[in-house]
């Protein structure tokens, strides 16, 4: 396995874990941040022993008074437990999130998403997440943002002063697939197109906002948000454009994208070029 940290302020560092596979040539990382006493997120099942020891070295330099978890996907809430039951940390999600979280043990996902993430997710008992959360030194305040589309319980979490935006799998650096088909994990493009525009809006005024995005790294400026709207725009209309000219689905996946890519093959369809086509397909204009 490999991992890695990063201080990006005396107050705030991150945690990236990625499962050490040959055959993934270039690793996937998810991470969680330690914001003074308030922990975001804690990795994946997996990474389990190396995150314990993460928390038991942050423990011996200060306090971890509240764990906030972002959704309750495998590579978010592995470690929910060990904060919860060895650490008596208390753990705090969306509404949505906490009976998810309470039945973590009955989770089931794909070979392929086990076989990188490890398997053996745990109950959790979570406390819903207050609008608002402050670290106990009152120096940050975070504010709840609940930006569905990658995960229904999904919230993001906006340090206004520091101009900071947690926003864990919902803003990602490019789309051109998404989960869905026989995945228990259905994206919606349409949902996360405007979640993005609720962040970018909530953002307003904020020039030197810096957007934290799990296991993919820091983005500056909302010009970065933007971005992700216009790209997500420009596909749908000409997704809809083929559409009106009676284009397939299928048809369309190879105007756009050539095929389908292999990712799309590797996980049997879950996470592919067509569920990002067909979800922009049946998101009407």
């Amino acid at each position: 396995m490999v991992t890695k940290e990063i201080i990006h302020h005396q107050d705030l560092r991150e945690w990236y874990w990625a499962a050490d596979d040959e055959l993934i040539p270039k690793p996937f990382f998810t991470s969680c941040y330690l914001l003074d006493d308030i922990l975001i997120d804690t990795g994946a099942p997996k990474g389990q022993k190396v995150f314990q020891k993460f928390i038991k070295t942050a423990i011996t330099s200060g306090s971890i008074n509240k764990c906030l978890i972002t959704h309750t996907h495998e590579d978010h809430i592995g470690g929910a437990h060990i904060v919860s039951e060895e650490f008596q940390i208390p753990v705090y999600s969306s509404p949505e999130a906490r009976l998810l979280l309470k039945n973590a043990n009955k989770y089931v996902y794909a070979d392929y998403r086990e076989l990188y993430w490890g398997a053996g997710l745990h109950s959790v008992e979570a406390h819903p997440v207050p609008r608002r959360i402050q670290s106990e030194s009152r120096k940050y305040e975070l504010t709840v943002l609940s930006v569905p589309g990658h995960a229904p319980d999904q919230i993001a979490f906006i340090e206004r002063a520091q101009e900071w935006a947690f926003v864990a799998d919902a803003v990602l650096p490019k789309y051109q697939v998404l989960f869905g088909h026989t995945c228990n994990i259905q994206e919606d493009i349409s949902l996360i197109y405007n979640s993005i525009r609720k962040v970018y809006a909530f953002t307003e005024g904020m020039e030197k906002l810096k957007v934290f995005v799990s296991g993919k790294g820091v983005f500056k400026g909302r010009e970065y948000l933007k971005a992700r709207l216009e790209e997500i725009d420009e596909i749908h209309k000409n997704v809809q454009r083929y559409k009106r000219k009676g284009l397939s689905i299928e048809q369309i996946l190879e105007k756009i994208f050539g095929g389908e890519g292999i990712m799309g093959i590797m996980t049997g369809g879950e996470l592919s070029h067509l569920n990002f086509i067909d979800s922009l397909y049946q998101w009407n204009e």
